[in-house]
């Protein structure tokens, strides 16, 4: 689940960025590099998530 909001926070910030810089942006379209990004960023939000509730419960 938080990789999927990672990937889609992740595409939110590409096209903000690409709408304001027009030609001046550079967001190369590397599918296996957004992939393993998203993954990781995922794996963190997972991981302080469940250390929050563990903590709290």
């Amino acid at each position: 689940m938080m990789t999927f909001i990672s990937m889609f926070s992740h595409e939110a910030m590409n096209d903000t960025n690409t709408a304001r810089l027009g030609e001046r942006a550079d967001h190369p379209s590397n599918f296996g590099h957004i992939i393993l990004i998203s993954l990781l960023a995922g794996a963190a939000f997972a991981f302080v998530i469940t250390a929050v509730v563990g903590f709290l419960f």
